[in-house]
């Protein structure tokens, strides 16, 4: 007897109100998208969610490699890639997901404080770099603003291809940096800018790595930020792993308006949500959690890194605090001891100004790490501001530094 049409019509609507969590939908982490950049030469995880259970296979270059869903995650390691492209990566298990126009080549993150996220629009001479026709080796991923508490966060974007105006709201340092390093190569740079401004070292940090040495936090001048990390500190503790928790210092909707915000305006002026304070963003481990460690495992050549005015107050402990940074973030990345370039406090003479020699000791003192260099900056300073606009040497000699 055939099925009458207003049977099949209610058979198909239950169908397709089934809970999502009920499809068998492969899917792929934030970083992993059309126009991505993938490390050559080294070994590439790729990971992402499917149903337990689910064989998931990864193809690319003519190679594949599977793995089995468990607890609704998955990963593959890819054996190294050759540089070029444009390819294509496709991912399957009982869905398909094809992603196009991937290169293989270099990839640097970018991290640090506002110098680093400094748009190349504001930068000198910024408008004409922007127009290079070499920037066409270069991919860029901007890591939108985000606060947690716990490893677990993820990120959303998308890769996106260099032109005169993506170029403009990126990284002014981070543009000259691939830029220099893709003319001396001559294969694909992939860019992933994860910083914020104002932020101390200690922010970008574990907490096993922040509270490894209790000098670390010991100079937290301000009370209530004090008060708001403890009382965070009891809302995470609270708080089932890989969750987000909500206390005083980071609520939902605060979050919720972080993940949204791009780190620059069209102006490539860094930009921070409202629903965010400053001393909320200052909380250790907060960007740590919910920008960097979501990048994690991600094959990538190096960082190159920006920051340090922020703890000027603390430039004796800064000595420790660095490399304790860079050893967390190796550490974590599971990758060994990839190259950690960093750049000089450049000249500046007002407020924190007289405390910057100090940091920049440090910074030399730093040298002693493996793997690490340091872009000499003092000449290129702006006596007046803390945000020199001076960016094209800062990341030509960062690209001399990743050269040797």
């Amino acid at each position: 007897m055939k099925t009458p049409a207003v049977s099949r019509f209610l058979c198909a609507t239950l169908v397709a109100s089934l809970p999502f969590a009920a499809r068998p939908d492969v899917k792929l982490a934030g970083l992993f998208t059309d126009d991505m950049v993938l490390q050559q030469g080294i070994e590439v995880p790729v990971w992402g969610s499917a149903n337990d259970g689910e064989k998931v296979t990864v193809e690319i270059q003519g190679q594949q490699a599977a793995a089995t869903a468990d607890n609704g995650k998955w990963m593959v390691r890819l054996e190294p890639l050759k540089a070029g492209g444009p390819f294509e990566m496709r991912v399957s298990g009982k869905s398909a997901i094809t992603l196009r126009n991937v290169m293989v080549g270099e990839v640097w993150v970018c991290g640090g404080q506002s110098n680093m996220a400094f748009g190349l629009s504001r930068s000198e001479g910024g408008d004409e770099a922007a127009k290079d026709k070499d920037n066409a080796w270069l991919r860029f991923y901007q890591v939108t603003m985000n606060l947690a508490d716990k490893p677990g966060a993820s990120v959303s974007g998308a890769w996106a291809k260099a032109t005169s105006e993506s170029a403009l709201k990126f990284s002014a340092v981070g543009y000259h940096f691939g830029l220099a390093l893709a003319k001396a190569h001559k294969v694909p740079i992939g860019l992933i800018s994860a910083n914020v401004g104002g932020t101390n070292a200690v922010c970008w940090m574990s907490t096993e790595a922040s509270r490894a040495d209790p000098a670390f936090l010991s100079k937290s001048k301000d009370k209530g930020l004090a008060k708001e990390n403890k009382e965070q500190e009891q809302a995470s503790a609270a708080a089932p792993a890989g969750t987000a928790a909500t206390s005083k210092a980071v609520t939902t909707s605060q979050t919720a308006a972080a993940a949204k915000a791009p780190l620059l305006n069209k102006r490539g002026k860094p930009v921070r949500p409202k629903a965010i304070s400053p001393a909320t963003l200052k909380r250790p481990s907060g960007l740590y959690y919910g920008m960097i460690s979501p990048l994690q495992p991600y094959a990538i050549k190096g960082v190159i890194w920006y920051q340090g005015e922020a703890n000027a107050s603390e430039a004796v402990e800064y000595r420790k605090l660095f490399p304790a940074l860079i050893a967390n973030w190796r550490k974590d990345w599971g990758q060994g001891d990839f190259p950690f370039l960093f750049v000089q406090l450049a000249a500046y003479e007002k407020r924190q100004g007289p405390a910057f020699p100090f940091v920049r000791e440090s910074q030399l003192l730093t040298l002693s790490v493996p793997y690490t260099a340091m872009a000499v900056t003092i000449d290129v300073g702006d006596r007046e501001s803390i945000h020199p606009t001076r960016k094209k040497p800062v990341g030509e000699r960062l690209a001399l530094a990743a050269r040797s």
